[in-house]
């Protein structure tokens, strides 16, 4: 079937917020292409799910690309596109490659990249290896030449290399670099970098607590593969927990090392 070209913005939205940060929901598919009409939007949607490329599950969250071979292959062929691709406003929707324009490569000094401060597990946490991650921007790490700017926000941006396949139906595949912004917390639901007694992890995470009291008993820690389970940590362990950034974006590919 061959995809409208607002069909092709529609699906261009979802790739790009799950590199974004997972599933997305209705709206903000809507917002990205400039349509306010939920309605329109799930229109669109159905097409899409009638052609076999996403399944619609009903949740806030539940718009999914149909397989991970789908969902690889689209990232891929979307990632290899030419970065000098026009991205239109999002007032008129847009075209070409959002996603690599969004994450282009720039060819500035090493300040103007983003510091590459070791790798994360994207499975069963990990030892921290070789780097000091109280001093991820001293200079002394190499760099990624990618400009911060690209990101959500401000802060201190740092990268890390992924190990592991537990994100994968969030986009976040072995090898790519994600960019985290340095941060002790997060919202729940939020895709974070997460270390439980000095061994790190990606996942997104949720706080656990009494409805009542608002206390926090437990934190939990959600893979987006459903061949992980989930992790809890308790209330008395709490405290080997440290949120050590959020994740805003990530790159793939042959990139440029300072």
């Amino acid at each position: 079937m061959a995809l409208t070209k607002k069909q092709q913005q529609i699906l261009d939205a979802i790739l790009f917020l799950i590199r974004r940060g997972g599933p997305p929901t209705v709206r903000e598919v809507g917002d990205l292409v400039g349509l306010r009409s939920p309605a329109t939007v799930s229109k669109h949607l159905n097409a899409l799910k009638e052609a076999g490329i996403i399944t619609i599950n009903g949740k806030s969250r539940g718009i999914r690309i149909a397989n991970q071979e789908l969902l690889n292959s689209l990232l891929e062929e979307n990632s290899s596109e030419k970065e000098d691709q026009e991205t239109a406003s999002s007032e008129s929707g847009f075209s070409g490659n959002i996603i690599q324009t969004h994450f282009r490569s720039i060819a500035g000094e090493a300040s103007e990249g983003l510091p590459i401060v070791g790798a994360i597990a994207a499975g069963h946490p990990i030892a921290a290896r070789e780097v000091d991650f109280t001093d991820s921007c001293d200079g002394s790490h190499p760099h990624l030449a990618i400009d911060p700017h690209m990101f959500s926000g401000s802060g201190d941006l740092v990268a890390m290399k992924i190990e592991g396949d537990s994100m994968v139906e969030a986009g976040i595949l072995e090898g790519d670099y994600v960019i985290l912004r340095r941060q002790e917390t997060v919202e729940n639901g939020e895709i974070a970098a997460i270390f439980i007694e000095g061994e790190g992890t990606l996942k997104r995470l949720y706080w656990d607590s009494d409805v009542d009291s608002n206390e926090l008993h437990s934190i939990r820690l959600e893979a987006e593969n459903q061949n992980f389970d989930s992790m809890t940590i308790t209330e008395e362990n709490r405290k080997g927990v440290v949120v050590f950034g959020k994740y805003v974006g990530l790159v793939r590919g042959e990139l440029r090392v300072l």
